[in-house]
């Protein structure tokens, strides 16, 4: 499988202690991949192995990375679990809270309500689920509309059963040997990758901060500011070609 640019919306800044040295070296490779992408077109990145630099930050995946993904997942569970964090941006809390109750259909709109929920271990408690706010996503991929709506129905739900079953640990461990099937990745990859990748996917279409905040639950903009930091480490290269007269 191959892997495109960018690895982490914090590993190409400076860490505290990092020096000025490391500092204009993740400068050089984020300036190299923008002249790479204006050179040979939107659709050709540069290889992530000739441009990652490491981090202890969570990696965020761009879109052909994150569909190689999904079309590798044959199970149909953990691929309707992966779909909906890549595209609702859900936490894997937010998601194993998911009940057939949570999914809004009225013939215009396709949506699912998520409960605000911080990553922790474990499933939530019944106290988090009633204290966290509720935040509605749009669905707007009718083959994943599809896909929920054929996994409920072969389901037999209850109106406020858990659809999935499992913890987040086993999630995450389930991600890791799907990586590892398709060859493995140059960044760990988790369930919060996929958060990460729909925050990333969502500004480089040029949605607003505010909305990309709403949508991710974050009750401050500021938590979502880190990932505009991979898009404007540079912004020279955005003002290139652009004529003002």
């Amino acid at each position: 499988m191959k892997w495109y640019g960018f690895r982490t919306a914090a590993g190409h800044f400076p860490h505290p202690g990092q020096n000025d040295s490391s500092t204009r070296t993740s400068r050089d490779s984020i300036r190299s991949q923008f002249s790479m992408c204006k050179s040979t077109g939107s659709g050709s990145w540069p290889s992530a192995n000739s441009c990652w630099i490491p981090s202890t930050r969570s990696a965020y995946l761009l879109k052909p990375e994150v569909l190689g993904l999904l079309d590798a997942e044959k199970h149909p569970t953990y691929r309707l679990i992966l779909g909906l964090m890549w595209t609702t941006g859900a936490r894997i809390s937010e998601v194993l809270a998911i009940t057939p109750s949570h999914f809004i259909d009225d013939g215009y709109d396709f949506m699912v309500v998520l409960r605000t929920l911080k990553q922790r271990s474990g499933r939530p408690t019944n106290v988090q689920l009633a204290r966290s706010p509720k935040r509605a996503v749009p669905i707007i991929d009718p083959m994943l509309q599809d896909r929920i709506q054929s996994y409920l129905y072969a389901g037999h739900f209850r109106k406020d059963e858990w659809i999935f079953t499992m913890a987040r640990q086993t999630v995450n461990r389930h991600i890791h040997n799907l990586v590892e099937r398709v060859g493995g990745a140059p960044t760990p990859i988790s369930c919060h990758t996929f958060r990460h990748s729909f925050a990333i996917h969502l500004l480089l279409h040029g949605r607003p901060l505010k909305i990309v905040s709403q949508l991710l639950g974050h009750k401050s903009i500021e938590s979502t500011e880190i990932f505009t930091n991979v898009l404007t480490a540079d912004g020279g290269h955005f003002l290139d070609g652009i004529d003002f007269h």
